[in-house]
């Protein structure tokens, strides 16, 4: 094939591509509202590509007949069926070329669409394609119609006078039809002018048929009299035109010997006597109320999943099935920001289906699908995600797992990231039951959030290694119990309560000592969600500590609370130590531990508890025995509901 050839080859190919994207884009674009999101990317995707191919190959001439587009003798385009029908729409409506100019631009392919669009769905022989066009002023976008043909064989140029002067410049009564030369209009059928009208035309008009000129008619022939008043679309003038009409009825009526018949009855109303039979029948009625509960519930976001998935699998070359997932991309961005993410994720998963179904067939095919599922998990599209998400907090955890399962190992660093960001808490939950599921054998890539610099990432990734709470994840974990944003360590120490590895155990043993209140209570609390005997042994090396007279005194009461509930019998002996240990010189914090102690004894349900309170309400000491006797009144009052000896 000579170099020539293949150029030619290559200029039909492309005019073929873009007349099946012209029959697409039509469809979509004439089906769907102007703000929905696949026809406003179609409809750019296509008019940059059209204005490409004119300007590279324009002026494009195309030759209409009844099924085929034809372009310099080659058939560019066959319709296959009624719904593929391109060369049939231009056909039927008259139009038998069109061309594309080379000047074509993307704004003149927009009005083009709409005009399409304002076509098809206008009731059935409503409108004109053609006028439509012309009315749309589209300058590069020029066609011929059939009348076109037919007016093309006349030799002399057509002139219409619609109500316009004559050659002069002057108004004329008369309207003229004329080849080249104008002629009297009495010439044209051998008869006289008739005079034209003058004066008032408001005013009542008298015509004598003896009057009127009578040379050069035939025996036998008629008089055509014609006028045509001008300003029709002034009141006054129409209801002189109806008078006169009117009375140039009467005037034909007495002229042919009708005057004496009466006038017909008036049309009697058809809509009455139809009225029947335009009424439904329960059937139809029922029929209709079928369609209208379907258009009700008819979901556009569904029905633009559907139309992308059939999209991608109209294609038959890789140019072409690249720019249709291309499209795609961009309008499954588009559902993510308005919250669709269930219909998002139906053409993702679609997508991956149909990598594996091409993967052996089209190696390019099934690469460019596993790249538009891994890019839909980029940080760009996350950040997409995260503005859907803020924007609907109707969203719940199913469409957004759903969405989330479609996306690759690649993403779980990227949702790390925007989970700080997201408001809702109900969404931010969602994100950490994901990753803590899918991110149990990714630990090293969901850790890189501990070094980031932004508080909320480091956050979000404790939780998220938290919940899964293996030995690596609680290894990542150590690193930050320390971490210098108090937020942080207040969700390692709330979170790895959920983990199940005595690991966690020592890290909250580092968290309670932690120099934050808060950070301290939150890890005594988790410390008695663990509960067990791991958890006794944390909280008893740090009772039995030397430093332990140095806490707070809250939390003094607290660590002692958490003892006597986990220790039960166990935690009985080193309470009542403390309860008789001597207090010399009146220390208010010795004494505070003595009532934490009696307290801590008082929730304990164990037999021993209750036999050390008896033992003790019996003590030579005041303050001892009153404390006991209270303690074993609230204890009664736990145990048994006993509120009076609560209260005694």
């Amino acid at each position: 094939m000579s170099q020539q050839e293949e150029i030619n080859s290559k200029e039909l190919e492309d005019i073929r591509y873009i007349l099946k994207d012209f029959l697409k884009v039509i469809k979509v674009v004439s089906m769907y509202p102007e703000d929905n999101p696949l026809p406003q990317s179609l409809k750019q995707s296509f008019s940059e590509k059209l204005e490409s191919v004119a300007s590279e190959y324009g002026p494009i001439n195309i030759v209409v007949e009844k099924e085929l587009l034809i372009y310099k003798n080659e058939v560019v385009f066959r319709d296959r069926t009624k719904e593929e029908s391109l060369a049939g729409l231009f056909f039927n409506t008259g139009i038998t070329r069109f061309t594309m100019q080379p000047t074509l631009s993307v704004d003149e392919i927009y009005k083009l669409l709409d005009t399409f669009k304002d076509f098809l769905n206008a009731p059935k022989n409503s409108c004109d394609l053609a006028g439509l066009i012309w009315e749309a002023e589209i300058s590069d976008f020029r066609f011929s119609t059939v009348e076109d043909i037919a007016l093309s064989g006349y030799d002399g140029k057509i002139e219409e006078q619609f109500i316009s002067g004559g050659s002069s410049g002057t108004p004329s009564e008369h309207t003229l039809f004329g080849a080249d030369e104008e002629a009297d209009y009495g010439e044209i059928f051998n008869q006289a002018s008739l005079p034209p009208v003058s004066g008032d035309l408001s005013s009542p008009v008298e015509t004598n048929l003896d009057d009127t000129p009578s040379k050069g008619i035939p025996e036998g022939g008629s008089i055509f009299y014609s006028h045509v008043y001008r300003d029709l679309d002034d009141e006054r003038s129409a209801e002189v035109v109806e008078r006169e009409q009117a009375l140039n009825t009467a005037v034909a009526a007495e002229a042919m010997g009708f005057a004496d018949i009466a006038p017909a009855p008036s049309v009697p109303n058809t809509t009455l006597i139809l009225n029947d039979e335009f009424k439904l029948s329960e059937e139809e009625e029922n029929e209709f109320g079928v369609l209208l509960d379907e258009d009700n519930n008819f979901d556009m976001y569904e029905s633009t999943a559907e139309i992308l998935k059939e999209i991608l699998h109209q294609e038959i070359d890789i140019s072409g099935f690249a720019e249709s997932v291309t499209i795609s991309e961009k309008v499954i961005s588009e559902l993510v920001r308005a919250g669709a993410l269930d219909q998002a994720a139906s053409v993702l998963s679609h997508m991956g289906q149909l990598e594996e179904m091409v993967a052996g067939k089209k190696p390019k095919w099934a690469e460019r699908l596993k790249e538009a599922v891994i890019t839909a998990g980029s940080r760009e599209r996350l950040q997409v995600l995260l503005e859907g998400l803020n924007e609907h907090p109707e969203i719940d955890e199913l469409k957004i797992r759903a969405y989330l399962n479609n996306l690759g190992w690649e993403s779980l660093a990227g949702i790390t990231e925007i989970m700080g960001e997201i408001e809702h808490r109900s969404h931010r939950e969602a994100f950490n039951n994901y990753l803590s599921q899918v991110g149990q054998n990714k630990v090293d890539i969901i850790s890189r959030g501990i070094f980031d610099k932004r508080w909320f990432v480091v956050r979000n990734t404790a939780i998220v290694l938290a919940r899964i709470g293996d030995d690596k994840a609680l290894g990542y974990l150590e690193k930050i119990v320390d971490h210098e944003e108090q937020r942080v360590r207040i969700a390692i120490v709330e979170h790895i309560k959920e983990s199940k590895n005595p690991r966690a155990l020592k890290i909250l043993s580092q968290t309670v000592m932690d120099e934050d209140p808060e950070v301290r209570r939150s890890s005594i609390n988790s410390i008695i969600g663990l509960k067990g005997q791991g958890a006794f042994d944390v909280i008893e090396g740090i009772v039995k500590d030397n430093g332990f007279r140095d806490f707070d005194p809250t939390d003094q009461e607290l660590l002692l609370e958490a003892y006597s509930i986990i220790g039960g019998d166990k935690s009985v002996s080193f309470l009542t130590r403390i309860i008789l240990k001597y207090i010399f010189f009146r220390s208010a914090r010795a004494t505070y531990l003595r009532k934490a102690a009696m307290e801590a004894l008082a929730i304990n349900r164990s037999e021993r508890a209750e036999k050390a309170l008896i033992k003790l309400s019996g003590s030579w000491r005041a303050n001892i025995r009153n404390l006991s006797t209270q303690a074993m009144n609230k204890r009664r009052s736990i145990l048994y509901g006993d509120t009076d000896a609560e209260n005694s």
